[in-house]
């Protein structure tokens, strides 16, 4: 990054914005790992922290080699994401919505890496559990933002400093972006001991509730939330569909996964849980 003295806009370089689209990717690989992790029971693979059976090398077993590499993809990502608020901060301070996230995705990535100790050596409930998960994604949707502003900034540094939410189609993705964070943080807290809706699942499809008390209750509700999520992407799908270049093509990249999502959950519904479709 260089600051132009003549004007003095900041010009954000490709090799800052490629780093924060690396931590991007590793921070998604992160969340999705983790949520392997937890589908497959694997937490429990190296009983103590920071070393697996005090090793620095884990045992050749599925669930020691899942956790521990977890735990290496975590401390990756962490470095990544560090550099990228060093960076951010020392080269384009003035640029708040490049340089303000990554500094903010370190907090919470320090509460992360807290929890994650503390899973292994004592567990979490449910609230503690969701704060975790609720951490993860507020990294991965910060370095997200950071990303998206500087890819924009780079390629015209006149852009002003600032998100404006003024249009139909910028309120909806905003509601639509609450909405999907509350349907999968809610997973951990209605979920049962042990039960996979607690691993970042989407509660679009589902068996028969037992409505016999306040869980099944939350767990009706969480199904309903998940409803209108989803209502609310295929909104933001048709809404972007009708734009032009990065906004279409991220409205296609949607539309996709989404619909892989709503046959993942068919499948489910058809040969129960299965663990290579609750990790699609």
């Amino acid at each position: 990054m260089r600051t132009n003295t003549a004007n003095g806009k900041v010009f954000i370089t490709r090799r800052y914005r490629d780093l924060l689209l690396a931590s991007c990717l590793l921070t998604y690989l992160l969340v999705t790992l983790g949520g392997i992790v937890c589908i497959t029971d694997s937490s429990q693979g190296c009983p103590d922290w920071p070393g697996c059976y005090g090793q620095l090398v884990p045992p050749l077993r599925v669930d020691s080699i899942l956790e521990y590499a977890h735990r290496l993809l975590a401390a990756l990502t962490s470095l990544f994401i560090i550099a990228s608020a060093i960076a951010g901060w020392r080269k384009a301070r003035s640029v708040r919505w490049v340089s303000w996230p990554p500094l903010i995705a370190v907090v919470l990535l320090l509460a992360v890496i807290i929890f994650g100790a503390l899973v292994v050596l004592r567990g979490l409930g449910p609230g503690l559990a969701a704060l975790d998960l609720g951490s993860a994604l507020g990294v991965l949707a910060l370095m997200l933002t950071a990303s998206v502003v500087a890819f924009a900034r780079h390629q015209n540094p006149a852009l002003p400093d600032q998100l404006v939410f003024r249009t139909t189609f910028a309120r909806l993705a905003v509601w639509t972006l609450v909405a999907v964070f509350a349907v999968l943080v809610s997973g951990v807290l209605v979920a049962a001991d042990g039960s996979p809706v607690r691993c970042l699942s989407w509660p679009l499809f589902g068996r028969p509730l037992a409505l016999d008390g306040a869980r099944g209750w939350f767990q009706l509700a969480r199904q309903v939330l998940g409803a209108g999520a989803s209502i609310l992407v295929l909104g933001v799908v048709v809404q972007a569909w009708r734009s032009r270049g990065a906004i279409q093509r991220t409205a296609i990249g949607l539309g996709v996964l989404f619909a892989i999502e709503i046959v993942a959950g068919a499948l489910l519904l058809v040969y129960g849980p299965a663990i290579s479709l609750q990790v699609i």
